[in-house]
């Protein structure tokens, strides 16, 4: 039932923003070539320069400008190259999100067995207790650390719709809707979403100045959001090192992709809890904390 509803309200969602979605996937061809437009236009100085010391360069060699060629072809090469791995990694992003569900349905369903099979693999009555303890806490702090990053993950979406539709962006709700969907990876989505909207509101506003507010906007509001909201909110209990996060989303993302960057936090915190729990592990659970 959890899942069907989760699912449910994901698909109504996907649904509702869908019309947004085709067409700013079809008008991205355009939009990208306006883009291309603008980086040339900023990148003509220096293209003259280069294009005054390659002449330089073809005088002493003769052999230059079929080097210049085969690099203008190679780079082009490459960029379809990019483009056809995007389009072949779609079919792997749709088998990771099914098999997330899975684990996840398989998780709900069999968490109980789980738990009498490790207590009866436990020898004494006391650390019987202090498995079920353990359990207890960890599920109990997995699902306050996932509802409250599910609330600030919507605030801050319906908070950057708003900036984006007061700046004039396109299509303001669908980067809102994907700016809470990637603050659940900390970091690495901020990073993504910011590149984004800058992409999108350097193609689509002819202001310079306002298409530069939008991902400055985006990147305030999610630094403020990262930096002072999350750790207030949550508290102590669930700060963990930057770095020791940094390393296991990239970790669990070269691992299983978008699947595992999603976990990647869940688990970390898990990990951290049982460390804290136990004694001969709490030299674990203080390299994985935040110093205060």
């Amino acid at each position: 039932m959890l899942l069907t509803l989760a699912v449910g309200a994901l698909g109504y969602g996907a649904e509702r923003l869908r019309e947004p979605a085709i067409e700013w996937l079809a008008s991205a061809p355009s939009t990208l070539e306006g883009l291309e437009r603008t980086v040339r236009n900023l990148r003509e100085p220096v293209e003259r320069m280069s294009r005054a010391a390659a002449r330089v360069e073809q005088m002493a060699d003769v052999e230059g400008e079929e080097n210049r060629r085969r690099g203008v072809q190679q780079v082009e090469v490459k960029e379809r190259s990019r483009l056809e791995g995007v389009i072949e990694a779609l079919p792997g992003v749709a088998v990771s999100t099914v098999l997330t569900l899975v684990l996840l349905y398989l998780l709900l369903v069999f968490d109980e067995d789980l738990l009498r099979n490790l207590v009866r693999a436990v020898p004494s009555m006391e650390e019987k207790r202090r498995v079920v303890e353990i359990a207890r806490r960890v599920q109990s702090t997995i699902s306050r650390y996932l509802s409250t990053i599910t609330v600030i993950n919507a605030g801050l979406g319906l908070t950057v719709g708003l900036a984006l539709s007061w700046i004039g962006v396109p299509n303001p709700w669908l980067w809102g809707t994907m700016a809470g969907l990637l603050n659940y990876v900390p970091y690495l989505g901020g990073l993504v979403g910011v590149a984004i909207v800058a992409i999108v509101a350097l193609s689509s506003l002819d202001e310079p100045l306002r298409a530069l507010t939008a991902p400055l906007a985006y990147a305030a509001i999610n630094s403020l959001e990262g930096l002072v909201l999350t750790p207030i909110v949550l508290g102590n209990r669930f700060s963990l090192n930057p770095v020791i996060i940094f390393v296991w989303l990239l970790l669990w993302g070269w691992l299983w992709g978008i699947g595992g960057a999603l976990l990647a936090v869940p688990l970390l915190t898990v990990f951290k809890i049982l460390c804290d729990a136990t004694p001969s592990l709490n030299a674990w659970g203080r390299l994985l904390g935040r110093s205060s």
